[in-house]
């Protein structure tokens, strides 16, 4: 990618000279690297006949997000942390990908899933330890085959997990 400098120097040597060849050569003495393409001297050269300049023009980047509404997901979320982006967004009268742009991008909400976790005590410690003691203990050939492992859980319409 060529600078603003380099795509200067093009045009300007391209004007005195009128050879793009020209230009090249004298671009990778000067540099000591390889030049940019014909076509995109020729479209540098265009560009500063219709602005006067060789930079690229401003870009919109697209709408940006007003404080208001980000303090207003932000509050929403606040007030209902379960509540999904879609009924925050028919609340707020805001484009779903708007409200997950803000939620992600501004405040760095990421979701995350809610893991069963054991309260290691050290009763549940010992008995653990015995366990383990009395499995090594009675471990053979023929005890390991008999054990059935399963990953079972039991699914209820209340959306509860019995595991």
């Amino acid at each position: 990618m060529a600078t603003a400098t380099e795509k200067a120097h093009w045009v300007g040597w391209y004007f005195e000279s009128k050879s793009i060849t020209t230009v090249q050569r004298k671009f990778r003495n000067m540099f000591k690297e390889n030049p940019s393409s014909r076509n995109s001297i020729l479209v540098w050269h265009e560009k500063f006949l219709e602005t006067g300049s060789v930079l690229d023009k401003e870009r919109s980047g697209g709408p940006r997000r007003s404080d208001e509404t980000v303090q207003g997901i932000r509050e929403a979320f606040a007030r209902s942390p379960t509540q999904s982006i879609s009924r925050t967004s028919r609340e707020l009268g805001v484009a779903r990908s708007t409200v997950h742009d803000v939620l992600r991008k501004r405040l760095s909400f990421h979701p995350y899933k809610v893991l069963l976790l054991l309260a290691l005590n050290p009763g549940v410690l010992n008995r653990r330890f015995n366990f383990a003691i009395d499995m090594l203990e009675r471990a053979d050939a023929d005890f390991l085959l008999k054990i059935i492992f399963i990953d079972e859980a039991t699914f209820h319409l209340s959306s509860t997990v019995n595991s």
